[in-house]
């Protein structure tokens, strides 16, 4: 049985729980990035690893290799347990190869819980594993309908299915409402993140750990990495004019204009991006 996993922190309690070894970490920060519409999984992960790497996280030809592997095996192994956690992170991830598993004949069973898995003990992993259940065909198509609005080329199909019976995928509806709070302020034109983020520098916090474990204090669920949070500040000292001076971390008089409403976020150049299947010009 081969069991996937949101990522590396789970894989050795999975395998002491299961005592079996075919674990595999689904590495990705689908809220991060492009997930263009209409694309089959393994020309999403080309493209997801151009991205990555342009991130500086490894080479395209790493992450390339990585994700074809992982590719194959979900889409060739007859029995497969997920497991995944309610965040938006995991949530993502969930849709994503339970879409991509909807037209297979596998035996897919699924552990989803709204508990953080990496600090588990020993007994707590056990109990998760008793309360797997068969995936059902009513989870495969909402998963495969919510990746399509995910991977749509305008939110209004998100905003859509949110008004729709989600709850056979009892984690989905509040993960994608926070995806959506990512999409530009109609009045400053930032990123509940981005926001966030300004905000905690500006009220003095200037070390990247430190407003790291701020930020997470204002998330309801957290899902949040450091990494992806360095690369949000690292994009709004490129904006031009810069919305944060990189040294020491200071909020800019530009950014200060931003985050009162006075000036548009999308008013700066270097400021184009993608949210999943949205490219925001």
């Amino acid at each position: 049985m081969l069991h996937v996993t949101n990522d590396d922190a789970t894989v050795n309690p999975i395998r002491e729980t299961t005592r079996q070894n075919d674990v595999l970490p689904w590495r990705d920060i689908l809220h991060e990035g492009p997930t263009p519409a209409g694309l089959t999984l393994e020309k999403m992960s080309d493209v997801r690893a151009r991205f990555l790497a342009d991130c500086g996280w490894a080479t395209y030809k790493e992450l390339r290799r990585e994700m074809g592997g992982r590719d194959s095996a979900i889409l060739t192994e007859p029995q497969i347990t997920l497991w995944f956690q309610h965040d938006l992170g995991d949530q993502l991830k969930l849709i994503q190869i339970l879409s991509a598993l909807a037209a297979r004949k596998a035996e897919v069973q699924l552990i989803c819980t709204n508990q953080y898995m990496g600090p588990m003990e020993a007994h707590q992993m056990a109990a998760l594993w008793k309360q797997r259940q068969p995936v059902s065909p009513v989870q495969f198509s909402l998963a495969e309908k919510a990746w399509v609005a995910f991977c749509a080329p305008d939110r209004s199909t998100l905003d859509a299915l949110l008004s729709e019976d989600l709850s056979a995928l009892p984690f989905l509806a509040d993960a994608l409402r926070r995806h959506l709070d990512d999409f530009p302020s109609e009045k400053t034109g930032l990123s509940r993140t981005d926001c966030q983020i300004l905000e905690t520098i500006s009220d003095g916090t200037h070390l990247p750990k430190k407003i790291f474990w701020a930020f997470q204090v204002k998330e309801q669920t957290r899902y949040m990495t450091e990494a992806v949070l360095e690369l949000h500040i690292k994009r709004m000292t490129k904006t031009r004019p810069a919305m944060l001076a990189a040294s020491p971390l200071t909020v800019t008089q530009t950014g200060r204009k931003v985050l009162a409403g006075e000036l548009k976020m999308g008013d700066l150049s270097g400021t184009e991006r993608w949210h999943g299947g949205v490219r925001i010009r």
